[in-house]
């Protein structure tokens, strides 16, 4: 989060997957290195991880700052104490009443005040009692330890008599927009479980929805860890703006008998109104207009919308299942001399144009130059590039590769509304089969972006 009266410029869009992946594996891989290599001295209630131990963990949230960021690396400040975290009440969802609002409109200020908290649950072998930090709880076991995180990670978990590993961890305020960061990584989850293990497999990946409707992908693998064999899952929530990891482990021998309660505290995990950003066109599109009223786009019907608090991109807009996200953000203008002979071209003939090769060309460039893509950061794919031409408009879907890291690739997917008076761009994340099936959707979703004074 920024100090007061410092300013901070995020990466452009076109370079946003790229840094948001490697961020992404560089926080799940270090918190879950640090709690590993640090085990909990989970007889001694009041124990903490180790200071140095501490210290390695801040430094790599400082090299995830500065992937993303122009910024120095901090000098890590002195170890605190990490007290247990006591049990707190947990939040109801919010009233049919209290959740409905106009369409468009901004939310009311947040407010952190729970709702008195439901009874414990029962797993059938032991009570689960809420824990709530920074607006997020989670249902854990009475007979687990649980410690107050450090260093971006909220909650540090640990099973007595076991060897399992478990950290919530935190979504770093505003600087990953989060439903974008759960899909991305979804879509990454082999890669993620290399950079835990190079020869770790990975098992499985699914998606489903918490109780309050958001989207829980769970990622599971198996990998050796300081020479233990061990299996594990990876849980990935967003509320919308934000994205929250939960990391488990645990050696073979104890997976087996943890697993279902891991996944009951994964499946328990619960938001503050004031965290979700979320907003569905149930039943009915909606008309959505960012809080800044910079913008404003029609959601297809049971589509989702989120801000991200950022200014690129913008919006997030994800299909009901969550199979894709499409990253919007603000019009560029184009070229003078191109907008004046695509305008002349589209006045000749609006619905019908002839685009030769050199102008599609002229205009892929100026898709690119909107993103903030450089040249050689993206090689296209001139097969899966295709111009799509309407009502005095040209829609242009391109379709290339880039490397996170080396061996690292990531497909990018990218559609762009042009018109003479500039390029409205947009970047889609997901699987490029789910994308072509949702194709027309994302197509009638860009017609409908308006800059509104």
């Amino acid at each position: 989060m920024p100090r007061e009266n410092e300013t901070r410029t995020p990466r452009s869009l076109g370079r946003l997957a790229a840094a948001l992946v490697v961020a992404l594996l560089i926080i799940a891989v270090a918190s879950w290195q640090v709690t590993a290599s640090s085990p909990l001295q989970q007889d001694e209630p009041g124990a903490t991880l180790d200071p140095e131990v501490r210290a390695a963990l801040q430094v790599a949230v400082a090299e995830v700052a500065a992937r993303l960021y122009d910024l120095p690396e901090p000098t890590p400040p002195p170890p605190a104490e990490s007290p247990i975290l006591l049990p707190t009440p947990t939040p109801q969802p919010p009233t049919a009443q209290e959740a409905e609002q106009p369409a468009g409109e901004a939310e009311p200020a947040p407010t952190e005040e729970p709702a008195p908290a439901p009874p414990p649950a029962e797993t059938g072998e032991a009570a689960l009692l809420p824990h709530r930090v920074q607006g997020v709880t989670l249902q854990v076991p009475t007979s687990w330890t649980v410690l107050e995180g450090r260093f971006g990670s909220l909650l540090n978990l640990a099973v007595p008599g076991t060897n399992f590993i478990g950290v919530l961890q935190g979504s770093m305020e505003q600087d990953l927009p989060g439903l974008l960061g759960v899909v991305v990584l979804r879509d990454q989850a082999q890669a993620l479980v290399r950079q835990i293990d190079e020869n770790g497999e990975l098992i499985g990946v699914t998606t489903r929805l918490t109780s309050q409707r958001l989207p829980l992908v769970r990622i599971d693998f198996r990998a050796n860890f300081q020479g233990s064999d061990g299996q594990g899952a990876l849980y990935l929530v967003s509320p919308g703006a934000t994205a929250y990891l939960l990391i488990t482990f645990a050696p073979a021998a104890d997976w087996e008998a943890l697993e279902p309660t891991v996944d009951l505290v994964a499946q328990s995990i619960f938001f503050d109104p004031f965290q979700i950003t979320l907003t569905a066109a149930e039943g009915r599109e909606l008309l959505y207009t960012h809080s800044d009223g910079s913008l404003s786009l029609t959601v297809p019907v049971n589509w989702q919308v989120t801000e991200t608090g950022q200014e690129m991109p913008a919006l997030l807009v994800a299909d009901p299942s969550f199979a894709i996200v499409a990253a919007i953000g603000h019009e560029a203008p184009l070229p003078a001399d191109l907008a004046d002979e695509l305008g002349q071209i589209l006045a000749a003939a609006p619905q019908t144009p002839t685009l030769d090769t050199a102008l599609l060309q002229a205009l892929q460039e100026a898709v690119l130059s909107a993103l903030n893509i450089l040249p050689g950061e993206l090689t296209l794919d001139e097969a899966a590039t295709q111009a799509f031409v309407a009502d005095g408009q040209v829609t242009i879907r391109l379709v290339g590769t880039t490397e996170l890291e080396p061996g690292l690739p990531l497909t990018l997917i990218a559609y762009a509304r042009i018109h003479q008076a500039g390029v409205l761009p947009a970047l889609v994340f997901g699987d490029l089969t789910q994308i072509l099936e949702r194709e027309p959707s994302l197509l009638a979703i860009l017609n409908t972006v308006t800059a509104t004074p």
